[in-house]
């Protein structure tokens, strides 16, 4: 058994306040989420010791083990999650309240990170709306004490003196695994256990490992030093632009390591500092405090229907930190420091029939589609308007891959009784936004066409993204265009995209998101300053291009962005009878949009496109409308729903028709909304 240390419970302490201050979106720290990086190393350091201080001493019981486990983590964790299917019922539409009845099923097998894992995507719902996020990295530590009690066992009792070149060859594979995932599978990497398990093992070789202990006061502080400047370096430095975990992890992971090892020897400036009472203490409620602050900030964003001020972060701060006081003085402390007053069995119990409420009332959820019931009709209408888009036309036919369109697997659209595609619509989601639409539009004049979209991916030739997530927008593109050219049928090219994160590269007032850097082969750097010339760069080459393949282009202009999930606002200020200014201004839309606006005009007079302007039939003198009595426009804060595109088929009409002139000049009444549109047909 390894002996106390305040030291760990200390930094326990930085570690948790990283992460509360990084999603309170707390000043510089960007990096905040290191700190659960920081809890894993903890984590295999304790973990691994205890067990292989036990399986060393012949003491090691399986059930011993996992009723400290059920001891320590299954009180407060089942809390918490009452509590949030308390708050859900209460605050979440139906949709949302449904999707927590699944994260509150997975999180009860300790299997949430593969649910979170399986739902990441360009579409997927915000983090924001998902109470039990933080439980994914519960369930990779849950799935670590799982597997790694039989692991020590098997290598202690065969393997012996391997113990230590077993666990730095698994430490490796994870960590060659984790870093080969960032590209291609970047939500792999971060959710599932075998792309984390290296960290965990960072703390356990320091267990298995002869290191010398530093034995003076000048090599401690050092050692400690460094490592505690690590992790606040990282904390600062990082931000969700970052890939990881991978090499960025070993910063923080090292780090801890560092500062759990100078505090092996004695004192330093460090350990004084962690071992102070205030600072033991944040350590000691941790478990705690991390679950409770977001579910706590979640819900607070529910209710308020906005995002939060610094102050009102502050002080749900400071209630986090009293619940978690009071978590850990209630329901933490008597299953783990009274163990006489539960037995083992009562431990089990208990936590099996805890487990089994949970289970149900997750299923139940589920099942009852979140309880529709519970909201009044305009509400769930309003709601409802989230659903307005074809999500199975979506998923069918996006993001192929550069080497299935050179194959010619693209979906149709338009009508099934033309004789082949004559046009091709070519963009990124916000042309699936419009698809629908265009298709109707397309079958009303006899025409098909195909559908050549990435979400992410600009029609922008020799532009690639760099983010965080693998996109190849250059490789596809590419492939897109020598389709175009070698079908001589295709006469008509459709470009759609949101061309603002490409030429200003910064998210819309409270999207969440991380910035977009988009670079060329003329590019000198990559960073926000450049976006707007790689953007018109593209956009030429693009053009010429298809202007060599003597195509007849339509570029349509962006669609005004919301800056807030506007089905959900909408619904939300009607069920909680909220004042909330949700539409946006008509000078911040063109503020926001002048290079796009400036360089699509530009080019219209030198390459003799057509262009659409979608935002002379949205907006109006002041404000871009979001919705028309309880229907939204939109399906979240940036593209439209089918209610919403509909708005936009005067303008494409023309296109269809062979009339190239006059159609900036159509003019729609605002209270009139189009028919619901049929989904477009998909071969893929």
């Amino acid at each position: 058994m390894t002996a106390y240390r305040p030291d760990i419970d200390g930094l326990r302490a930085i570690a948790v306040v990283a992460v509360v201050l990084f999603h309170a979106h707390f000043g510089p720290f960007t990096g905040g989420f290191v700190g659960v990086d920081v809890f894993f190393v903890i984590s295999g350091y304790l973990i691994v010791g205890m067990i292989v201080g036990d399986l060393r001493s012949g003491h090691f019981s399986i059930a011993a083990f996992y009723e400290r486990r059920l001891r320590r983590l299954f009180p407060a964790l089942f809390v918490v999650m009452a509590a949030c299917a308390i708050a859900g019922y209460l605050l979440f539409l139906p949709e949302e309240f449904r999707k927590f009845g699944q994260s509150l099923v997975a999180t009860s097998a300790f299997v949430s990170n593969y649910l979170f894992w399986s739902e990441a995507g360009y579409f997927d719902s915000p983090p924001e709306l998902k109470p039990l996020l933080h439980t994914w990295s519960l369930a990779v530590e849950e799935q670590f004490y799982l597997i790694f009690p039989a692991l020590l066992m098997i290598v202690t009792r065969y393997v012996k003196r391997s113990l230590t070149g077993v666990l730095i060859v698994i430490a490796g594979l994870s960590f060659a695994t984790a870093t080969a995932s960032l590209v291609k599978h970047p939500d792999s990497a971060f959710y599932l256990p075998h792309t984390r398990v290296w960290e965990f093992l960072i703390g356990a070789l320091l267990v298995v490992v002869h290191i010398p202990v530093a034995q003076t006061r000048s090599a401690r502080e050092l050692l400690a030093c460094t490592g505690l400047a690590l992790i606040v370096v990282s904390t600062v430095a990082y931000s969700s632009m970052t890939l990881f975990p991978g090499p960025a992890a070993a910063l923080p992971c090292l780090g801890a390591a560092m500062v759990i090892h100078a505090g092996r020897g004695g004192g330093s400036s460090v350990h004084s500092m962690l071992t102070a009472r205030p600072i033991v203490h944040v350590g000691l409620i941790s478990y705690s405090l991390y679950l409770w602050h977001w579910p706590i900030l979640v819900f607070a964003r529910a209710w308020l229907v906005r995002p939060l001020t610094i102050l009102e972060a502050t002080g749900l701060i400071a209630i986090s930190f009293l619940l978690a006081h009071l978590s850990w003085r209630f329901v933490e402390s008597p299953f783990r420091i009274k163990r006489q007053r539960y037995s083992r069995n009562q431990v089990f119990a208990f936590g099996a029939s805890a487990t089994a409420l949970m289970l149900a009332a997750g299923v139940a959820i589920d099942v009852r589609g979140g309880l529709p019931s519970r909201v009044p009709p305009d509400v769930a209408v309003a709601a409802a308007g989230a659903f307005d888009a074809d999500l199975s036309f979506r998923r069918r036919c996006s993001n192929f891959s550069p080497e299935q369109v050179s194959e010619d697997i693209l979906c149709k659209i338009g009508s099934n009784a033309a004789a082949g595609p004559t046009f091709i619509l070519w963009g990124d989601s916000h042309a699936f936004a419009m698809a629908s639409m265009i298709s109707d539009v397309a079958r009303d004049d006899g025409r098909a066409g195909l559908v050549a979209g990435s979400g992410g991916c600009a029609p922008l030739l020799g532009v690639s993204r760099t983010t965080s997530r693998s996109f190849p927008c250059e490789a596809f593109n590419d492939r897109v265009v020598d389709l175009i050219r070698r079908d001589a049928a295709i006469a008509t090219v459709i470009l759609v995209s949101r061309w603002s994160l490409t030429a200003d590269g910064r998210r819309y007032l409270h999207e969440g998101g991380a910035d977009t850097f988009v670079r060329d082969s003329q590019s000198q750097e990559t960073g926000l300053a450049e976006n707007g010339a790689v953007f018109r760069r593209g956009l030429e080459r693009t053009l010429a291009a298809l202007r060599d393949a003597g195509k007849r282009v339509v570029v349509v202009g962006p669609v005004p962005e919301v800056g807030f999930d506007v089905p959900t606002t909408l619904a939300r200020t009607l069920w909680f009878e909220r004042s909330f200014p949700i539409d946006p201004e008509r000078g911040a839309f063109l503020a926001r949009q002048q290079v796009v606006l400036d360089t699509l005009q530009d080019l219209q007079r030198r390459s003799d496109f057509v262009l659409i302007q979608p935002h002379q039939l949205l907006c109006d003198a002041a404000r871009c409308r979001t919705g028309t009595g309880d229907h939204s426009l939109y399906v979240d804060d940036n593209h439209l729903s089918i209610t919403g595109a509909a708005l936009l088929r005067p303008l494409f009409e023309p296109v269809f028709a062979m009339k190239a002139a006059s159609i900036e000049h159509v003019e729609v009444r605002f209270n009139v909304i189009g028919p619901r549109m049929e989904r477009a047909s998909c071969e893929c």
